[in-house]
């Protein structure tokens, strides 16, 4: 399978999911003017990874802005993520945010209180 890799834009996050190491990356900000149309690429990719995933998966969200709407895409993906639990796979979101950012460290909590997935929280030193 390939990887997926979409570069950032001016609205939008990069994506950088790698098929073979498991290791899933959003970085960037959000905001994208059809936020289903740009993830359905995301979506489609994902229904293939989990039909055959890399023995860890590990999705680093590393967003300094995101919608409402692209928060609805990301809990599409960790909902996409929450499938290889049923299959005893190994899956870990990495919620990466600015020791400043108070606001993207609790909205982090409250996507962890919606999955099953294990969070953990990778603070940053602003500089």
């Amino acid at each position: 399978m390939e990887s997926l890799i979409i570069p950032s834009g001016q609205n939008t996050p990069s994506i950088d999911f790698n098929a073979q190491t498991g290791k899933l990356e959003i970085t960037g900000i959000s905001i994208p003017e059809d936020v289903t149309g740009f993830y359905q690429t995301v979506f489609n990719w994902l229904m293939q990874y989990i039909q055959n995933p890399a023995p860890n998966t590990e999705l680093h969200i590393h967003l300094n802005y995101f919608n409402s709407a692209s928060a609805k895409a990301i809990l599409d993906i960790m909902n996409y993520l929450e499938a290889l639990l049923d299959r005893n796979a190994n899956v870990m979101v990495f919620w990466h945010y600015l020791d400043i950012d108070e606001d993207m460290f609790s909205t982090g909590k409250e996507f962890q209180s919606l999955v099953k997935i294990p969070f953990q929280f990778v603070q940053h030193v602003s500089e």
